[in-house]
């Protein structure tokens, strides 16, 4: 059996690397915001409606509507893409440690876009609150 210690050391080195404490905090700062945003701005207004805007497409204007809980899958697709690329990393880590620096770069562009969607559905919502 695998000592819990020994689990947790190639994390500790990746972290030590400042590439990876920055790029983490970063993801981990555009993940709050999305969080956050919808919950301040758009929660307050809308909750209890029975459709609110989820997506906005320039030919047709809002395609997709839904209850006002929606606006929380893309967190909780951020958090599953912080998660999954955090387990991932520490795995290959120890194989080839410059794919775990693609894949902690990937996680901050991802959630960087996701922040974006964010944004833009914030702005759709309240625009149609």
């Amino acid at each position: 059996m695998t000592h819990p210690g020994k689990l947790s050391r190639p994390l500790r080195e990746m972290f030590k690397l400042r590439y990876f404490r920055i790029l983490g905090l970063i993801s981990s700062v555009f993940w709050f915001g999305v969080v956050l945003l919808p919950s301040v701005r758009v929660v307050p207004i809308i909750y209890g409606k029975t459709a609110v805007p989820l997506h906005y497409n320039i030919h047709v204007g809002v395609d997709m509507v839904g209850p006002w809980w929606q606006i929380y899958l893309v967190p909780t697709i951020g958090f599953l893409v912080l998660g999954v690329n955090l387990v991932l990393a520490r795995f290959m880590w120890t194989r080839d440690p410059m794919l775990s620096h693609v894949a902690v770069a990937a996680t901050a562009v991802i959630e960087l876009l996701l922040f974006v969607a964010m944004i833009f559905i914030v702005f759709l919502s309240l625009s149609y609150a």
